[in-house]
Order: C-alpha cells, then sequence, then structure tokens
C-alpha cells in the first residue's frame, strides 16, 4: 500500500491497487472489443452464438495484450532493480515473482471471459427490444 492512502479500514489501502489493476484490464479489454467489433449491433440482437463468438474473439485479443503488458511490466520492474530479463529457474525469488504474474494472468482471462460471455449471452437472449435509434 502507498503511503498517500489513508488508513481507515483494513482493505482501503488496497483500493488503488485494485483500481490500477481494473483499468489495466479495462485498457486490454477495450481494444479487443473494438478488434473484435463486439459493439456493433449484431453482437447485442444477433444469435446467441454471434454474441459468443464476439466476446471469444475479443477475449483472445485481450487477453494477448495482457500477456505482452504484463511481460514488459516484468521486464522493467527488473531492470530497474540491475537484472536481466526474468526467466524462470534462474532463482527461487524469480520463479516466485513469475509464478505470481501467471497465476495472476490466468485468474484474470477466466473470471473476466465468465464475466463477459456470460453477460453476452444473458444480454443476446434476454427479452430487451433491439437497439433502434429511430423508434
Amino acid at each position: 500500500p502507498v503511503a498517500w492512502v489513508p488508513r481507515l479500514r483494513g482493505g482501503l489501502p488496497y483500493l488503488p491497487t485494485a483500481l490500477s489493476h481494473g483499468a489495466k484490464l479495462a485498457a486490454c479489454w477495450i481494444p479487443g472489443a473494438l478488434a473484435a467489433r463486439a459493439y456493433e449491433q449484431e453482437a447485442y440482437d444477433g444469435t446467441v452464438k454471434e454474441a459468443v463468438t464476439r466476446a471469444v474473439k475479443g477475449g483472445c485479443f485481450a487477453v494477448g495484450l495482457l500477456i505482452l503488458l504484463t511481460q514488459l511490466t516484468l521486464t522493467a520492474k527488473f531492470a530497474a532493480m540491475g537484472m536481466e530479463s526474468p526467466q524462470l529457474g534462474d532463482s527461487y525469488e524469480t520463479d516466485l515473482i513469475l509464478n505470481g504474474a501467471a497465476s495472476e494472468l490466468i485468474a484474470d482471462a477466466v473470471f473476466e471471459a465468465i464475466a463477459i460471455v456470460g453477460w453476452r449471452v444473458i444480454r443476446c437472449t434476454a427479452e430487451i427490444p433491439p437497439d433502434d435509434p429511430w423508434n
């Protein structure tokens, strides 16, 4: 936790970290959704198959960005400490950092996929009238 965050409650010091992590995920998922054209009307008002396909395509793009961003972040972190790019097996400490980053990536990808695909299926099958700007 950072020093400038007030220590009023137990979880409050972790709020900036959580917000930063959420912003990183959003910065990956938004380009993924744009690349998969997940904001087009057919993605919402079409079939469930179309909605899921676009969500999965966007998710694959977003996870690729997230992996790339994580690799760059880890490389920069190790460079700031005067170390070379991390490799598994270099040391126990390096392995802990890399395994932690890998488990965080896996958790992010799985939970975001469940949430986004689930929301797409619910939105597509709900009795919401199609988006029509002229009505």
